[in-house]
């Protein structure tokens, strides 16, 4: 890989003891997680079911050059440089598979094509229910 080539890496932590997580309130957990995802050093982005673009942080917003009101609300296909590229990773998440290390196409605001690498579930579902069994169990 050519030197000037490599765009970033991930990686996120928070010091927080497990004796401080354990007691934390499920308000404050959620609180953490919005603030980790919302100030993570790689794009994130959620697509409601029907390909609407309804969250994305800024590092994803910066990596392609839209501003929050030119990008949330949009189909997500709109933004793959080809838009059956789109269409085919939302209907395999749909039908649940997670991908992982999935090299995709994004087109930039200024029409320039960015290579990124899609690492991507449909969770949402999940963590709901998570979140609702433990707010019944908890009485939260």
């Amino acid at each position: 890989m050519k030197r000037d080539a490599f765009k970033g890496t991930a990686g996120i932590g928070e010091a927080v003891s497990e004796g401080e997580l354990a007691h934390a309130s499920v308000h404050e957990k959620d609180r953490l997680l919005a603030e980790l995802a919302a100030g993570a050093p790689v794009g994130l982005r959620l697509v409601g079911a029907d390909g609407i673009i309804t969250w994305a942080n800024q590092t994803e917003l910066d990596l392609l050059g839209y501003a929050p009101g030119e990008y949330i609300g949009q189909r997500a296909e709109k933004f793959h440089a080809e838009p059956a590229e789109g269409q085919e990773l939302l209907a395999r998440l749909a039908h649940g598979e997670v991908l992982r290390n999935y090299r995709g196409r994004l087109r930039a605001r200024d029409g320039s094509i960015r290579e990124v690498i899609v690492n991507a579930g449909a969770y949402l579902r999940w963590i709901r229910q998570a979140a609702s069994a433990r707010r019944r169990r908890f009485g939260v």
